[in-house]
């Protein structure tokens, strides 16, 4: 949000539970490395390297974005107080959701989030719960 809105004030805030409890979604990423590699001691050097709490900290600095190291959270934590409610998710976040035909749900609720500034938030919220059970029971 700095770098590309830098005049917008927000506050990063925990979603309203809902029936089930808390929930929001985490994203991570994952590395590989091919086991016949002719390099395979030194990519997993990288990895290693790149998965370090202190590299995923130079992250968060260079590219806001948050560690997937608990080991990393509590000091992201403090030093972005701002995104504490971001780092006290990652205890009940669930990954994405890959149902078939989610992704419609996904893209509408993205959208719609573009309008929270005018928008009612409830409304949004309803309306991402009522599309979403239409999706995940008709599974298509």
């Amino acid at each position: 949000m700095k770098a590309d809105f830098p005049d917008v004030k927000y506050t990063v805030v925990p979603l309203p539970a809902g029936p089930a409890g808390k929930g929001t979604l985490a994203f991570s990423q994952c590395w590989g490395v091919a086991q016949d590699s002719a390099h395979r001691a030194a990519a997993v050097d990288l990895v290693k390297y790149l998965t370090s709490a202190t590299q995923q900290l130079k992250n968060a600095d260079a590219f806001g974005v948050m560690p997937s190291r608990t080991s990393a959270l509590a000091e992201y934590a403090k030093k972005y107080s701002t995104a504490k409610a971001w780092a006290d998710g990652t205890a009940y976040a669930q990954g994405p959701v890959t149902v078939a035909g989610f992704d419609k749900v996904l893209t509408q609720f993205n959208t719609d989030l573009t309008s929270l500034g005018t928008a009612d938030p409830k409304k949004i919220l309803g309306d991402l719960q009522r599309n979403g059970e239409q999706a995940l029971t008709k599974g298509d």
